[in-house]
């Protein structure tokens, strides 16, 4: 009964979208990480509860959260002992890191995470991913097989024309054999009358 209980204090809780997410990026190695399911809720090993609490597997979360965001995040080589020293060394680097890709981390939550608060790192693991999710969201396809825009007007009054101008650019090739093309077939007929000769005086 003792070893029980002390197997479920010991054991790290963590919802099931964090654990997925943390799967997805080969933070973690599925089943062989996870101690026992309930729900919507995964209990960590405490392998894989120690390597995320020395911030060691989260430097990797890090990494892809810059490589999301094209903002290359250096991380400092991390300590892989266990123990209080180790993971304030390791959070500094892994806040600083943290800040060069937009994301704060409370001197607080550092300061729970350093003392081994397993709670508090479920929340920085959200908070991170938050962050990782707005920056994925945020991604726009660049656009293919159009032609750039040039010499926008900066009001709207002309921006039918200027797209119809520039789609007919597009679809002749060049400026100039479409200025060509519209200057040839909007020609007007000359309406003048052939200059009449004088009567010649045989």
């Amino acid at each position: 009964s003792y070893s029980f209980c002390t197997l479920l204090w010991r054991a790290m809780e963590v919802p099931l979208d964090i654990f997925r997410w943390l799967i997805h990026l080969n933070v973690l190695e599925g089943d062989c990480s996870m101690e026992r399911s309930s729900g919507e809720n995964v209990y960590l090993n405490e392998e894989s509860a120690e390597l995320l609490l020395s911030g060691v597997h989260v430097a990797p979360l890090v990494q892809s959260l810059g490589k999301t965001l094209a903002i290359p995040v250096p991380v400092a080589r991390l300590r892989l002992e266990r123990s209080v020293q180790s993971r304030l060394y390791n959070w500094n680097v892994l806040s600083q890191a943290l800040e060069a890709v937009g994301h704060h981390m409370r001197f607080n939550e550092k300061r729970l995470l350093v003392a081994g608060d397993r709670r508090m790192l479920v929340s920085v693991l959200q908070s991170i991913k938050a962050t990782y999710d707005k920056a994925s969201h945020r991604r726009v396809p660049s656009p293919c097989n159009l032609p750039p825009l040039r010499n926008q007007p900066k009001d709207d009054s002309g921006l039918q024309n200027y797209l119809r101008s520039q789609a007919e650019e597009f679809h002749c090739g060049t400026k100039a054999s479409c200025i060509l093309a519209s200057t040839s077939s909007t020609k007007p007929r000359s309406t003048q009358q052939p200059r009449k000769l004088p009567p010649l005086n045989l």
